[in-house]
């Protein structure tokens, strides 16, 4: 499905419908005392395994839905998916190219789509978290999934926006299951296509909104989330790999992200993370400061299309030049307001 197009047969497009606990963000567990529904789990241990479900690793997003299972454990459940989908055999593990859309129950009321993952994976069973992925509950279990997306082709909608209100079970909505196939033509057309025309709208919405020239930042904080932290987790990578033992400082307010360490070289590396291909930057005040005070071992690392191909450029101030500088000698061109603006400059 491309931009502003919606599919003229609501069932071409493989659909699923998973319900999970209302939370603001499903970032982790810090959001976790705001969890609210979820069943019969989240009312007994405080929590759901969904609670991770929009925290990006490695550039994808990992879903969980409990399915019914009668009683069984969690991790031996398995979404029956085969009679739902054409073409699926009963001993196939997964199916790819599918639309998981996340829905909820309100607090106040209703049950609402909540987010989305395009072209993902759904998995017939319980799948391990990814090797290394921070995704460890209150009780110590780590946090498996049912299906994946790569980042970039996930949305969570902010609690304003979540306005995509599904019928009652009494008219074609979905009923207690956690699963929901709204598989028949007869009666689920409309809320399928409703749905189909909702995402294509937001998916419009936001790339023209990504797109304008002269803004550079994301205008959905959820999204704009998981693009820093995916350009984090991508510069950790990148200097580790060469070496370097890299510690956060981003909690510290020190004017930059992190500390690459190797032998007694020591860089100051602030970490942006966009969307798009183009570079253009916010500096705050103090990352400015720290910019110009500790030029010789301060960086800009900039991460491009930190979603779904990402690319590293890494600015050092040149003393021969007397400007700022990445791998491939492009030079910033820096506007001073309160704080800074950075973009590549015309020519070399």
């Amino acid at each position: 499905m491309k931009r502003g197009q919606t599919t003229i047969n609501p069932f071409a497009v493989p659909m699923i419908f998973l319900r999970i606990g209302w939370m603001d963000r499903y970032a982790g567990i810090d959001g976790i005392a705001d969890i609210a529904g979820g069943g019969s789990y989240v009312e007994d241990h405080g929590f759901g395994h969904e609670v991770f479900n929009f925290e990006a690793f490695s550039g994808r997003v990992f879903g969980y839905v409990q399915p019914s299972g009668h009683g069984r454990p969690y991790n031996e459940r398995a979404i029956r998916f085969e009679k739902h989908f054409s073409g699926i055999l009963k001993d196939e593990d997964s199916i790819p190219g599918i639309l998981a859309v996340w829905i909820a129950r309100a607090p106040t009321g209703g049950t609402f789509v909540v987010g989305w993952y395009r072209d993902a994976v759904l998995y017939r069973k319980w799948q391990e978290s990814p090797v290394g992925a921070p995704r460890l509950l209150p009780n110590g279990e780590s946090a498996g999934y049912f299906v994946t997306a790569t980042s970039g082709n996930s949305v969570l909608l902010p609690p304003k926006d979540r306005v995509l209100r599904l019928p009652p079970r009494t008219t074609g909505g979905p009923g207690q299951s956690n699963v929901w196939y709204a598989d028949d033509p007869e009666v689920h057309g409309k809320i399928r296509q409703n749905v189909l025309e909702f995402v294509a709208k937001w998916q419009e919405s936001n790339w023209r909104k990504e797109n304008v020239s002269g803004t550079p930042r994301q205008p959905d904080p959820f999204r704009r989330q998981q693009i820093e932290r995916a350009a984090v987790e991508y510069v950790t990578r990148h200097f580790t790999a060469g070496g370097y033992v890299v510690d956060s400082k981003e909690t510290d307010n020190v004017g930059w992200d992190l500390e690459a360490t190797r032998g007694r070289e020591m860089l100051r590396l602030e970490v942006k993370g966009l969307s798009a291909s183009a570079i253009c930057v916010e500096l705050t005040p103090n990352e400015y400061a720290k910019m110009r005070e500790h030029r010789d071992s301060w960086r800009l690392c900039v991460v491009t299309s930190a979603l779904t191909h990402p690319a590293l450029a890494i600015f050092a101030w040149s003393s021969e030049t007397g400007e700022w500088e990445d791998q491939r000698d492009r030079r910033l061109g820096v506007t001073e307001r309160i704080a800074a603006r950075c973009s590549i400059k015309a020519g070399k």
